[in-house]
């Protein structure tokens, strides 16, 4: 079924997919989208002649083409255009009077005759220049030979600080936003024309200007949105005129219509952008819906296999085409290709649905259902066999449909048409076997399996073997993959060989192909071997053990035969094998008893202080005999540290060793330090605990100054009185051992001086800036006057003339320092009044000689220059000039022209400078030529 639905969206009589091809054909990187200049002019000159050099200058021609910030505009203006993806910026912000100019040429036709420009401006807007002297921007429509056509519309200029523009203003620069334009070229279709771009710095060359363009052209046409079954059509001018007048009555850019005939006619009057506002055109249009008949066509598939499907839609406006198609495959699958293709994993009937949308918005469908045919599913049973054996293929093929089946069975064989298979192959090997199925719609599949045909396997049991009595053995059958012995034997499992015989083995590969094998075992004569007698000793002595009556022995525990070894404690029976001819074995057994070795304790390691008294006494033993005259148990002095070694013995005379230390403790030698040991008054300190040898575990300083502190860390203190004090650190061991020391005179305490003066007098003005410092210090011998006004010096009393230019007050600082350098500092103000002193001339005479061409106030002193304002009025109150410098005078000339002869009036307001006390002034002057 077909659904149709429409969109109320931007319909265009020539769609904009056109109006983008349009584009690429008639306006060529108009837009910079090549990242480059090409189809561009460039270049280079000066204020008067922008166009002097020609050649594209890097730095005054400048592709951008990644989204930045302007530096000049605070944050507000994007290098690229609203939009777009490129920009050129023609200019720089360097100064000196620089000129700069880009230049498109284009053939003008009907698809190309509006010139749509975006730009951006930073102009510098310096005060007391004429509008022809400042920064500037313009646009110009040429011909071929470089004249300028179209009069007045043909050219538009913008200036820094221009009236009636947008500018914004970032510290002082001016910039404008950016601006879409729109140029009406249908007076010059059918000639070659060019489009002019430029920029100047002030001709005065102390401020520059420059501009971020960026361009494309399509046809100058009324936009008409409008589908089938809607009652409203829109209709929209082209962008980037100054304004809109429709043949109703709207002023706006698009207007909508309700319940529009068809075939209605309308017309809209566009005002370009141009410094004389007088540059029209109009555009007429009439309406027409659009309407789609949808529909698609496809061939029948098998599953698996790729359907493609054809759009079939035709639309009854060729201008307004089909732009997007959504398709949706009736199993999941979606595609927005206009002839798409489509693989159904599954056979069965699907419902397709195709959308289908106009570049304007209108809207259709059509859904239709497809059959995906099924295929069969091959399949056969085998197994792989020994040689000889028959292999038998079964059919278990399926499909709903009848089927018709080809094997191929290999070894040269032809294709056979029969349902089942069997086949003896007469050779060993691997055989791929395929079963073909194409079922009553032709549909066609097939499966291929291997089958291995094995040949028997080669099984051995091994060599003969001729062992000795009750010998462990094992037997082992290759070639096959399982095996079975006769006899009870586990193939791989040793077993004790009782009797000479014959075992058979048969193995079985993993097909179940069989084959069999035996192996004979017999026995050797077997040696009469004796270990010696048993043995007892103590822990540590050395033992020796020898076999006997074979060719050579093996003991356990790790025993040589015949070589000495030194047993741990324990009870052993040693196990001798002695091996004689044909390696046949006998064994026999001799013990071991070995009494342990006494652990013999001298007692734990000893500190002691020296002069103490200590013990020492063994354990673990019956005796004790100690080295360095030393009885156990007996109390004694040691005269220094020394190693005690004791011998204990066992009533079974075994006997062992062991030391004990006694050490002296090493002294606690008291030590401090400190940073600071004497300054003036208070002296704070910070005494750090820098003692050396046995760690102390209690500490206790007294400072000197009745303070006593117990700690260990370092401590700190201040000292306020004048004097020397001494230091005593009394340490004690964990051991409890005391120590101490007394540091004398460690920390000493100078008085400090009194700084005072008075200025005499303290306050000047700046007819009488000498004033004399009277000191009034105590303890001190140097003095140090900083005087606040750059000048210093050392006198006791001195007198100091103060500058009066700039008129401020000053701080007097005196540093007064004692014999030991001690220092205190004071300070006074010292306050300076100010005249306020200026002058206002009556008269001035611009007319272009060296004197007396302009108007402004001369201030001597007593005024903020940063608080200032001027406003100059005509007669009628208008205002003809205004600053904020009072640097910069009025030249009599308004908007850049002369003004008349005749009285004017002026009104000053600033901000005295030593108070925040404003004044305002108000008089007049007359101009005289």
């Amino acid at each position: 079924m077909m659904i149709r639905f429409l969109h109320r969206y931007f319909v265009l009589f020539f769609f904009f997919v056109m109006i983008q091809q349009v584009v690429g054909q008639g306006c060529p990187n108009a837009n910079f989208s090549s990242n480059n200049f090409s189809s561009w002019a460039g270049f280079t000159g000066t204020y008067t002649n922008p166009g002097q050099t020609p050649g594209i200058v890097n730095g005054q021609h400048t592709i951008m083409n990644a989204p930045a910030i302007d530096p000049f505009t605070c944050g507000g203006l994007n290098v690229i255009p609203p939009g777009g993806t490129v920009s050129a910026r023609l200019g720089n912000s360097n100064t000196g009077a620089q000129g700069e100019r880009l230049r498109y040429t284009m053939t003008v036709d009907n698809s190309n005759a509006l010139f749509i420009y975006k730009y951006a401006v930073v102009l510098e807007n310096p005060s007391g220049h004429a509008s022809n002297e400042q920064p500037e921007f313009s646009v110009r429509i040429l011909n071929q030979a470089g004249a300028q056509i179209g009069g007045n519309c043909g050219i538009y200029t913008v200036y820094g600080g221009q009236p009636g523009q947008n500018f914004q203003t970032c510290n002082g620069v001016t910039w404008l936003p950016w601006t879409t334009v729109g140029v009406n070229l249908q007076p010059f279709i059918g000639q070659t024309i060019q489009v002019e771009f430029s920029t100047k710095d002030c001709s005065l060359s102390g401020h520059f200007g420059y501009a971020y363009v960026a361009a494309e052209c399509m046809p100058l046409i009324i936009d008409v949105a409008y589908c089938e079954g809607s009652n409203v059509v829109t209709m929209t001018a082209p962008p980037g005129f100054q304004s809109y007048n429709w043949s109703n009555g709207a002023t706006s850019q698009s207007v909508t219509i309700s319940n529009p005939t068809y075939g209605q006619a309308f017309s809209c009057t566009l005002q370009t952008f141009s410094n004389q506002g007088n540059c029209t055109v109009t555009v007429n249009t009439q309406v027409y819906p659009t309407i789609i008949d949808p529909g698609f066509t496809w061939a029948p598939v098998c599953e698996d296999a790729a359907m493609t499907f054809n759009d079939t839609t035709v639309v009854s406006n060729p201008n307004n085409p089909i732009t997007s198609w959504n398709w949706n495959f009736g199993d999941g699958g979606t595609s927005t290709l206009e002839n798409p293709t489509h693989t159904y994993a599954n056979p069965g009937q699907y419902n397709v649905t195709l959308h289908m949308y106009t570049d304007d918005g209108c809207a259709d469908s059509i859904t239709k259902q497809v059959t995906v045919w099924p295929k069969s599913i091959p399949e056969f049973t085998y197994q792989d066999v020994c040689l000889g054996e028959e292999s038998v293929f079964t059919n278990t093929s399926s499909d709903t449909l009848t089927m018709n089946f080809t094997w191929n069975i290999n070894n040269g064989l032809p294709m056979q048409n029969v349902e089942d298979i069997s086949y003896t192959y007469p050779n060993a090997g691997t055989y791929n076997i395929v079963l073909y199925i194409t079922n009553s719609l032709g549909c066609s599949s097939f499966t291929i399996h291997p089958i291995t045909v094995h040949s028997f396997p080669i099984v051995d049991a091994g060599p003969d073997q001729m062992v000795c009595p009750n010998t462990s053995v094992t037997l082992s059958g290759s070639g096959a993959q399982t095996y079975v012995w006769d006899n009870n034997v586990v193939d791989g499992v040793p077993f004790v060989v009782t009797s000479s015989q014959i075992y058979h083995v048969t193995g079985t590969d993993a097909v179940g192909c069989e084959a069999t094998d035996s192996v004979t075992v017999t026995f050797f004569p077997t040696p009469n071997v004796q270990a010696g007698p048993d043995q007892e000793v103590c822990e540590g002595a050395s033992v020796t053990f020898s076999g006997s009556g074979a060719n050579s022995y093996t003991w356990n525990n790790n025993v040589i035969d015949g070589q000495a070894f030194i047993p741990v404690v324990d009870t052993f029976e040693l196990v001798v094998t002695g091996t004689g001819a044909n390696n046949c074995q006998q064994t026999d057994t001799a013990l071991l008893i070995v009494h342990p070795t006494p652990v013999v304790l001298a007692g734990p390691d000893q500190l002691i202080c020296n002069g103490s008294q200590t013990t020492i006494s063994g354990s673990g033993a019956d005796t004790y005999v100690w080295d360095n005259g030393v009885s156990n148990g007996v109390p004694f002095t040691p005269l220094a540290s020394a190693t005690y070694t004791v011998t204990g013995t066992t009533n079974l005379g075994c006997f062992d060793t062991d030391q004990v230390v006694v050490n002296l403790e090493a002294p606690a030698i008291p030590a401090i330090n400190s940073p600071i040991t004497s300054g003036c008054a208070p002296v704070a300190v910070s005494l750090s605990n820098i003692s050396s040898g046995t760690p102390s575990v209690n500490c206790t300083w007294n400072l000197g100054d009745n303070t006593v502190l117990d700690t260990c860390g370092a401590v700190d203190n201040v000292y306020t009185e004048p004097g020397c004090y001494d230091i005593t650190l009394t340490l004690e061991t964990a051991l409890g051992c005391v120590w101490e020391e007394t540091f004398d005179n460690y920390i000493c305490v100078f008085a400090n001086p009194i700084a005072a003066f008075t200025p005499t007098p303290g306050t000047l003005s700046e007819l009488d800036p000498e004033t004399t410092m009277n000191n009034s210090s105590s303890g001190a011998v140097i003095y140090e006057w900083d005087f606040g006004d750059g000048t210093f010096s050392d006198d006791e009393n001195p007198t100091h003339l103060y500058p009066v230019e700039p008129v401020e007050n000053h701080v007097v600082e005196l540093v007064a320092i004692s014999e030991h350098g001690c220092t205190d500092t004071t300070s006074a103000i010292i306050v300076i009044n100010e005249e306020l002193i200026y002058y206002i001339p009556n008269t001035f005479t611009p007319d272009g000689d060296e004197y007396n061409n302009t108007f402004q106030p001369i201030f001597t002193s007593g005024f903020d220059p940063f608080d200032f304002n001027m406003i100059l009025f005509n007669r009628w109150g208008e205002i003809v000039f205004e600053t904020n410098d009072a640097k910069v005078g009025w030249d009599g000339t308004y908007h850049g022209e002369s003004v008349k002869e005749g009285t004017y009036n002026w009104k000053i307001e600033f901000q005295r400078s030593i108070s925040d006390e404003r004044k305002i002034i108000v008089g007049h002057v007359t101009i005289l030529k």
